[in-house]
């Protein structure tokens, strides 16, 4: 064989290649991934969510590892009667993961992207306004036992290590004194007087603000790829019904 078909039949070989990457991508990276999943002895749950009529639980799976470490994993159990549950994780890789009220999400971010954000000639303030008063207010309600924290305008109060209430920022600064703030729709929103306006829809425009008091409900900003909830729900209900489950599922992402 000379060396003009040699470098043909590379050439050649080489467009084959680049042509099943770029399929395997599109597939993928056009999709949320989700693995069969079994939960380790000792694992700690928390559960996230319930969907009662389904039998379905979103749940935060955390594993411990050596010298106090821990993997976590954000998993999705089907529960049928008579049947062993269906048990699928989120295959986020080394990024996180966000669940909102609609979404499944894959985020760039490993740190808090989604609460309240008090910006200053562009910057974002690591503290909002009037939060130290709020927090003072709440510790007057509440025993000295009780321990107080606050992230990004969410306000939880702590007894021994647990959750037993929270408060968001905007139901003291907003005349929607009941509202909770996860419900809304997922768009970047902005504190005018005691309401609130949705000034742009892509929550990552949160930094080509200048000024202002936002809002960023769940996923957040940061999102690489989400699916609808409820697409994977229909999902998992129709796997769970075959004797073998696949190892692996997808989901559309959602734009």
């Amino acid at each position: 064989m000379n060396k003009s078909k040699k470098r043909i039949i590379v050439l050649f070989a080489g467009i084959f290649l680049i042509i099943l990457f770029a399929l395997y991508f599109f597939k993928n990276g056009n999709r949320v991934n989700f693995e069969k999943f079994s939960i380790p002895k000792f694992s700690k749950i928390d559960t996230i969510e319930i969907v009662k009529d389904r039998g379905i639980f979103v749940v935060g799976v955390s594993v411990p590892r050596l010298l106090d470490n821990f993997d976590y994993y954000t998993a999705i159990i089907k529960s049928t009667i008579g049947k062993k549950d269906v048990i699928y994780k989120v295959d986020n890789k080394k990024s996180g993961v966000r669940i909102s009220k609609d979404y499944f999400a894959i985020v760039s971010i490993p740190k808090s992207n989604w609460g309240w954000f008090y910006i200053k000639e562009g910057k974002i303030e690591n503290k909002l306004p009037n939060i130290g008063a709020l927090k003072d207010s709440l510790k007057k309600q509440f025993p000295e036992n009780y321990f107080i924290q606050e992230s990004d305008g969410y306000i939880r109060i702590y007894l021994d290590g647990k959750v037993i209430q929270s408060f968001n920022y905007g139901n003291f600064v907003t005349k929607f004194k009941k509202l909770n703030f996860d419900s809304l729709d997922y768009k970047g929103y902005q504190l005018q007087g005691d309401s609130l306006i949705a000034p742009f829809d892509n929550p990552d425009k949160i930094f080509n603000q200048k000024n202002g008091i936002y809002f960023i409900p769940l996923p957040g900003y940061g999102v690489i790829k989400k699916c609808r909830k409820s697409d994977f729900f229909k999902l998992i209900d129709s796997v769970s019904t075959l004797e073998d489950p696949p190892n692996k599922i997808s989901v559309n992402v959602f734009e």
